[in-house]
């Protein structure tokens, strides 16, 4: 019988500045413990990041660097990640992280479609899992 878990982040670390333009690199783990999976997500130290990969149009209203990074964090892994999440998988731990950290309605719902619209554009050049 699985346990279901309450969302929550054990840590947020602090980032520092990559050495290319928009790159941040953590460093200390980032440990995401979700209700839609049984283990820890552990993003470890010296993970390398862009936080929100966000259009240019949708700039004007969803900051790069705000509440959701946490989040922008574990999906941005998530992704990269060869294992057995899919990214509507990771797309719906996104959501629910930026639920947790306090993002706006609105403007969750806003970045939770703009990455499963990008997941379809992938899945029709042949690159989503």
């Amino acid at each position: 019988m699985e346990t279901k878990h309450e969302a929550r982040f054990v840590n947020i670390p602090p980032l520092d500045i990559g050495t290319k333009p928009e790159q941040w690199i953590l460093t200390e783990a980032c440990i995401y413990q979700s209700a839609l999976t049984p283990d820890l997500i552990v993003v470890r130290a010296g993970f390398e990041t862009d936080l929100a990969s966000i259009p240019r149009i949708a700039r004007f209203f969803i900051v790069k660097n705000g509440r959701h990074r946490a989040a922008a964090i574990v999906h941005d892994y998530l992704c990269r990640l060869k294992l057995d999440f899919s990214r509507v998988r990771a797309d719906k731990i996104f959501l629910e992280a930026m639920k947790l950290r306090g993002v706006p309605r609105i403007r969750r719902r806003l970045m939770y479609w703009a990455v499963r619209a990008n997941t379809s554009r992938l899945k029709l050049i042949g690159k989503a899992r």
